[in-house]
């Protein structure tokens, strides 16, 4: 039926049916028998077809290199039966001592569980030598650029250097060890013809440090099995047992054809969902560490079993020892092109290869990945890698640790549960990343206990022990230069880009500085307006208690005003000279009021009679205050007012964080506004925010669907 008119018309034709009758048109004298061949041998064609996979799809905001993998099961590990498996084939192939060999390997991957992978983003290739050396011309020379990039002329004048010294003598000179303590000394560059292979000879920290200048991170097991099997759910991305004719399809079957490839040029080696090179060409880095999955104990069990009964007519299977797990270690997947001797196990989806995360060869590469989560897998690396945790004190950021992670990647926890948000883009050419660009706050993790807020506030005011002046609220990590609304003459402090951290400090002194003032005060007092020193105090009290000592004995009543009391120390004058208190003032005080600070690190001058957000620098110190009238809010812990979020204007450029430190055992946040500046040319088009690309413009905590401002802001608690 016509689907507008209502006319009955013929079936419509399917491509397979539409062949077979232009065929028939065609040749009709074929016979019965040859038709039928023919049919099936179309079918099957049209089937592959079908199977082929659908274009690699990416995010509107993220880079191009990047695919969209959707979330799903996934089967991570073996049984005992597939391990058997492995084995018996192995030891009919390879003799019976291959077959123990097949069964140490391939236990690491022992204890089968379905996990649910979220949503994320891989790289559709592993990185390049070309785009990794984008990289290294941005960070040159902190980072040590690949072996193979080194220049052979400079190579050999280096390894002449080397035995023209004398304490060199008799020592031999080895190459690549010697790349890793020269490179920052080193010419390279990319060898002719390898710009868009991958990238080896990189260690687990190198990969990290990519993707943390990228903004991006590496793949879990878990997901980089969830992007090799789609929902397929084989060991092999063209079946679940190894064939050798599938080396010809990876184009690994001639000697003279197993080196690295171009990547994206073998069409076969593309999983379901258009992940290039998965099979094959170089191991890659995951981020997971050499742990036993769930379910090992009791499979392992069952091999042991299994692998006792056949040590009779196995010798090598006597004994055999399960795997010793060391977190230590990472893991790699995929196999490489110098793996074909091993290919039904190296190529193998569950085969886990557990290294060092130092060491390196010329067939370690790797793939980058991406949560959904706008910056969050940036903030995650530069907390671990550049942040200082002493900033803090003892609190610590709201973001996930390994065993987090391990749950985020496996759908247990989102990144949502977690005080960060923030918004990014990338800058790309020719499928380049050039460089990253973040803007992201998270909060800290904890605040001490309190029964109503305001006690917290007032409490801050005390904070004054090993250089921390207020509670730490939140962290900035930005790569871009800002402002703060300082309340200075000028108005505004400019900033460069790092981290950065906020502590909330209530209006008051530091418990410390006022017992140091109260000291200061007795001996000027005593002493009229002249600093002492611990010498000269000591003397000074002597000769006052051999004073108090005759006025005893005669029995004489002490005048008033006069006191026997020990002087004070001169420990008093470190501290009242780092607040930047003079004496005039120090001498009068508890008469006078204190109105303003000196904070050190940094030297900053804040207000002591105002509640104030005082803004540190993770290295350098205190570098400037923000003013805060707003009193210290709580809303409970679940509820809309409880989520972080971020008030973003282009027009102006102020971008406002609100949220704050959980307080787990009241179950509720404290919100605070934490707001800077930037140019409002940085925030034009092509970021990636939580509210979707491009949507950075979200005022207030009860943002309508169209990101408008509410009409009028909710209360955060009592």
């Amino acid at each position: 039926m016509h689907p507008r008119r209502g006319i009955v018309g013929p079936e419509p034709v399917t491509e397979k049916e539409r062949l077979m009758r232009s065929f028939l048109r065609r040749y009709p004298h074929v016979s019965t028998a040859a038709f039928v061949l023919l049919a099936a041998s179309l079918s099957a064609s049209l089937g592959t077809a079908q199977e082929q996979k659908a274009p690699a799809r990416t995010p509107a905001g993220y880079p191009k290199t990047l695919v969209h993998i959707p979330g799903g099961s996934t089967l991570l590990g073996l049984d005992a039966d597939a391990v058997k498996k492995l084995a018996q084939n192995r030891g009919k192939n390879r003799g019976k001592r291959e077959a123990a060999r097949a069964i140490k390997l391939m236990a690491r991957s022992l204890g089968k569980s379905k996990v649910r992978v979220p949503d994320f983003l891989i790289g559709r290739t592993e990185v390049t030598n070309k785009q990794y050396a984008a990289f290294i011309k941005a960070v040159w020379p902190q980072v040590p650029f690949p072996f193979h990039w080194w220049k052979k002329d400079d190579l050999r004048q280096k390894q002449k250097e080397f035995f023209e010294k004398k304490e060199n003598r008799g020592r031999s000179f080895v190459p690549d060890e010697q790349w890793r303590f020269l490179f920052n000394k080193c010419e390279w560059e990319i060898p002719k013809g390898m710009e868009d292979k991958p990238v080896t000879w990189i260690t687990f920290d190198d990969a990290l440090a990519y993707c943390a200048w990228a903004g991006l991170r590496l793949p879990t097991e878990a997901e980089w099995q969830r992007a090799y099997e789609g929902d397929k759910n084989q060991h092999y991305l063209f079946g679940d047992k190894w064939s050798q004719d599938w080396l010809k399809q990876l184009r690994l079957e001639n000697l003279s054809d197993r080196r690295l490839k171009t990547v994206g040029t073998v069409e076969s080696n593309q999983s379901p969902f258009g992940v290039f090179d998965m099979m094959g060409n170089a191991w890659e880095w995951t981020m997971s560490s050499f742990r036993a999955f769930e379910n090992f104990q009791n499979e392992g069990r069952r091999l042991k079993l299994w692998a006792g009964k056949e040590a009779s007519r196995n010798e090598f299977l006597r004994n055999i020892a399960l795997p010793l797990f060391d977190p230590s270690k990472r893991i790699l997947r995929g196999g490489s092109y110098l793996s074909v001797a091993d290919a039904a196990m190296a190529f193998h989806g569950a085969t886990r290869l557990a290294v060092d995360p130092s060491r390196y060869t010329e067939s370690f590469g790797f793939r980058t990945a991406k949560s959904m989560h706008p910056a969050f897998d940036a903030c995650v690396l530069w907390a671990r890698r550049r942040f200082h945790n002493s900033a803090l004190g003892s609190s610590q950021l709201d973001l996930p640790g390994s065993r987090e992670l391990r749950h985020i990647s496996q759908g247990k926890i989102k990144p949502s549960a977690f005080g960060q948000i923030g918004i990014e883009r990338w800058e790309e050419k020719d499928k380049v990343i050039l460089g990253h660009q973040m803007i992201s706050f998270v909060a800290t993790k904890e605040a001490p206990e309190f029964k109503r807020a305001r006690d917290w506030a007032k409490a801050s005011a005390n904070e004054g022990k090993d250089g921390y002046y207020g509670r730490p609220l939140a962290a900035l990590f930005t790569t871009e230069r800002f402002k703060i609304a300082q309340g200075l003459a000028d108005g505004e402090l400019q900033l460069d880009k790092g981290i950065y951290t906020f502590e909330f400090r209530g209006k008051g002194l530091p418990l410390e500085l006022h017992k140091a003032l109260l000291a200061g005060a007795k001996l000027l007092k005593r002493t009229k307006g002249k600093r002492l020193s611990d010498e000269a105090i000591a003397e000074l009290a002597k000769k006052a208690a051999k004073k108090a000592a005759k006025k005893k004995k005669k029995k004489k009543k002490k005048k008033k005003g006069e006191s026997s009391d020990p002087l004070p120390s001169s420990r008093w004058m470190k501290v009242v000279d780092a607040f930047g208190i003079p004496d005039e003032v120090t001498r009068k005080y508890p008469k006078v009021t204190i109105k303003k600070l000196t904070l050190n690190p940094g030297g900053v001058t804040i207000p002591a009679d105002k509640n104030v957000i005082l803004v540190r620098h993770h290295k350098k110190g205190y570098v400037g205050w923000l003013p805060t009238s707003i009193s210290v809010k709580k809303a409970r812990l679940g509820s809309k007012d409880a989520k972080i979020a971020l008030e973003i204007d282009k027009e102006s450029g102020k971008i406002t964080f609100i949220g704050g430190p959980k307080a787990p055992h009241a179950r509720s946040r404290l919100i605070f506004k934490l707001p800077i500046y930037v140019s409002p040319s940085i925030l034009a088009d092509g970021w990636t925010s939580p509210y979707g690309p491009d949507r950075v413009v979200a005022k207030g905590l009860g943002k309508s669907k169209q990101g408008k401002a509410s009409a009028s802001p909710r209360r955060r608690g009592k």
